[in-house]
């Protein structure tokens, strides 16, 4: 690893200088409609959880998906992620961080951060409701029940 001071470029929003005179720029990154962090380097999509995970945490068993221990898929800092298998990333999923399975045809409640948007009979009305008014992608809140601050809580 290169150990160099890095300073950004005074009047050049999101362009940094190294102390040899390397120029960087800050690439912005945007969100999957599965609400991962994505950025696009010599043309190919690559998901911001992975770079970190493939340079910065150690992959002795071959494991091929990586998790965000606290469920926050914008908290991408190594000590956050860990390797997995499909199997330990769902177990993880319902065991730490509380979800539960929910199914299109389940009563439910839909949220933004912690106000309640509505009741719905089914998940799919409330992830249409989400949709129509605050352009939330279908597929994202539907199968994984969250996208950003939005959330879809099922009726106990």
């Amino acid at each position: 690893m290169i150990d160099m001071e890095v300073k950004k470029i005074i009047g050049k929003e999101g362009y940094y200088i190294g102390e040899d005179g390397t120029v960087f720029k800050a690439m912005k990154p945007w969100h999957t409609s599965k609400g991962y962090l994505d950025i696009k380097l010599n043309g190919q999509h690559c998901g911001v959880h992975r770079l970190v995970g493939k340079h910065f945490i150690p992959n002795e068993q071959g494991k091929l998906e990586i998790n965000h221990k606290d469920g926050n898929k914008d908290n991408n800092r190594y000590s956050n992620l860990e390797w997995m298998t499909r199997k330990e990333n769902i177990n993880h999923m319902y065991d730490e961080l509380g979800y539960t399975p929910v199914r299109n045809n389940t009563e439910c409640f839909l949220y933004k951060q912690e106000q309640c948007l509505g009741y719905f009979n089914t998940v799919k009305s409330a992830c249409e409701h989400a949709n129509q008014y605050y352009n939330v992608p279908l597929p994202s809140l539907s199968k994984n029940r969250y996208w950003k601050d939005f959330k879809i809580v099922k009726k106990v």
